[in-house]
């Protein structure tokens, strides 16, 4: 028996093969970010990041894989309006840590010949407060991070080191502005740590402010 054809069967109050299961069918059904983070998590997900597509309630979007683990029967067609002036179809992924090697002093960074760049995201998620007028998102987790560098400076070292990360997202309902603020523990020496955000800008130079000067 299909999903279609057991909602069907059970809407006209008859018995199908098993009882209809939904999971964020609809948002009486649906279940929080942190929850559904935690799921993901027990259930050994390999992506453990978190879409919401309700900002009031904090309601997180069941990707298909937990939909077929969990046997759920049912797929919202959700509105676009995530709330607080957000649209669930524009989402873009913001918050990418990457961290590389820096061979130069503390007024010019030098990349190692042989870099080594890692890329992380948050996955660990918890709400902070959410009102009227604004809802603090907190996101955490921890890098793994090359202690430093070679004693020739050339690439970076292979003992790794815990790093924990965590970044407050600040969302406002009147203003179209989001606030960031990260806190890293930096237990490494010797790099350089950025924060990815997407742009619409297409760009073929850049100029970069340093201590001294401006670099193209």
């Amino acid at each position: 028996m299909t999903s279609r054809e057991r909602i069907l069967l059970t809407l006209k109050h008859k018995e199908p093969d098993r009882v209809p299961i939904d999971l964020g069918g609809m948002r009486s059904s649906g279940i929080h970010a942190i929850a559904y983070n935690k799921l993901k998590r027990y259930l050994n997900c390999e992506d453990k990041s978190v879409k919401i597509f309700d900002l009031g309630q904090q309601l997180a979007v069941v990707d298909d894989e937990i939909r077929k683990r969990v046997t759920s029967d049912v797929v919202e067609l959700k509105r676009l309006d995530g709330g607080f002036g957000t649209r669930i179809n524009s989402w873009k992924q913001i918050d990418l840590f990457l961290d590389g090697g820096d061979a130069g002093d503390e007024y010019t960074y030098s990349p190692p010949l042989n870099d080594e760049i890692i890329v992380s995201r948050l996955d660990n998620i918890s709400i902070q407060d959410v009102g009227p007028s604004e809802a603090i998102l907190k996101v955490s987790g921890k890098m793994i991070l090359p202690v430093g560098l070679k004693s020739d400076r050339k690439s970076r070292a292979e003992k790794m080191i815990e790093c924990s990360i965590e970044s407050e997202v600040k969302l406002f309902s009147e203003v179209q502005r989001i606030e960031f603020k990260i806190k890293f523990d930096n237990r490494v020496c010797d790099h350089r740590l950025q924060v990815g955000f997407p742009t619409t800008i297409k760009i073929d130079q850049v100029y970069a402010e340093g201590h001294f000067d401006v670099v193209k």
